[in-house]
């Protein structure tokens, strides 16, 4: 039995081999990342801005936003940005685990062992689904729901109208862009309740502020975000335009970032 179980293990692994979910390459079926994506991934250091969960010195908090915190663990840069195009754009939903985990640590870190008595994630409009083929912010708040013990209600919060995606628009056009996207749909599961936000990037924070608008307002009694990346406020924010599961192949890795000092 030992010895068939190996056989297959070593099938699958030839089958689908394990890769790095930052650059695409083969890694060991017991790795997670490879060793030079390890090194080089863009850390939001230490000391953090207490609202948008940036570095001090990359904080710009223009806005007071309707959420209470957020946080993430790196910057969307680098291979931290290329792993996140193949979770969102080329398919790779595995990445979620890798990601969650992450993600898992600095909400811990910062949030405390009970971040939140539910969580909620960004959601997408069911066309949106059927186009992309799943939402990405459900798969990390599922994966991350494991990590923290924290309940996922799904279909709570809901996109009730479609609009341009953020990816697509300006820095200035992203905050009039979703005003009214959102909406709670069961405000008995949100009200008096710490929620935790979930969501792949923070680039203006204009997404998660209308969601945490509309959860406060269903009665939520705080709500704290967590993001995989956020964008550097000195990085302009450009539209861009990224195809939806294009053949499942690693793409060109990123070329090593220095890391951002907080």
């Amino acid at each position: 039995m030992i010895h068939w179980n190996r056989i297959k293990r070593v099938t699958l692994d030839f089958i689908f081999p394990n890769r790095c979910p930052y650059c695409g390459k083969i890694i060991g079926s017991k790795e997670r990342v490879c060793a030079p994506c390890l090194e080089i991934l863009p850390r939001i250091e230490q000391p953090i801005c207490k609202v948008c969960g940036r570095g001090i010195t990359f904080c710009r908090c223009y806005h007071k936003y309707s959420f209470d915190r957020c946080v993430a663990p790196f910057y969307y840069e680098g291979n931290a940005r290329n792993g996140l195009i193949l979770f969102k754009f080329r398919g790779w939903i595995k990445n979620a685990e890798a990601f969650a985990e992450e993600m898992a640590q600095v909400a811990e870190r910062e949030y405390g062992n009970t971040p939140g008595d539910v969580m909620v994630y960004v959601p997408m409009t069911k066309q949106a689904v059927r186009k992309r083929g799943y939402n990405q912010s459900k798969l990390l708040a599922h994966e991350l729901s494991k990590r923290l013990d924290v309940p996922v209600l799904d279909d709570a919060l809901v996109k009730c109208r479609e609009l341009n995606p953020q990816h697509m628009v300006g820095m200035q056009e992203r905050w009039g862009n979703v005003i009214g996207a959102f909406c709670v749909e069961q405000e008995d599961l949100i009200r008096g309740k710490r929620v935790l936000l979930v969501d792949d990037v923070m680039t203006t924070g204009a997404t998660l502020d209308q969601c945490a608008r509309m959860l406060k307002m269903a009665g939520a009694r705080s709500v704290l975000c967590v993001v995989f990346a956020s964008t550097s406020p000195q990085r302009l924010v450009k539209p861009v335009k990224v195809a939806y599961n294009i053949a499942d192949a690693p793409v060109k890795r990123a070329a090593p970032v220095a890391q951002q000092r907080g």
